[in-house]
C-alpha cells in the first residue's frame, strides 16, 4: 500500500468517533472498499463542481458562496 493511501486511512481512522474503536487491523478488503468509496466521492465532487461552473456560466449567476459573505439580517 502506498504511503499516500496509508496516510488517508489514518486520517479516516482519526475521524471515527471516540467511542468507536477497532479491535482488529484494517483488512485489505476494508482498505480497498474505503479507497473505492473515496475515489467515488472525489469523482462526485468533481462532477458537482463542473455542474456549478456550467450553470454559473450559462445563467450568469453566482451560485457559490463568496468568502466572507455575511448572512442577511432579515
Amino acid at each position: 500500500m502506498a504511503e499516500k493511501e496509508k496516510a488517508e486511512l489514518r486520517r479516516i481512522a482519526l475521524l471515527m468517533p471516540a467511542n468507536e474503536t477497532r479491535s482488529e487491523a484494517l483488512s485489505a478488503d476494508d482498505a480497498a472498499a474505503l479507497k473505492k468509496a473515496l475515489e467515488e466521492a472525489e469523482l462526485k465532487i468533481k462532477a458537482l463542481n463542473t455542474l456549478i461552473d456550467v450553470a454559473e456560466e450559462q445563467f450568469k449567476i453566482a451560485i457559490r458562496k463568496k468568502p466572507g459573505a455575511r448572512q442577511s439580517s432579515e
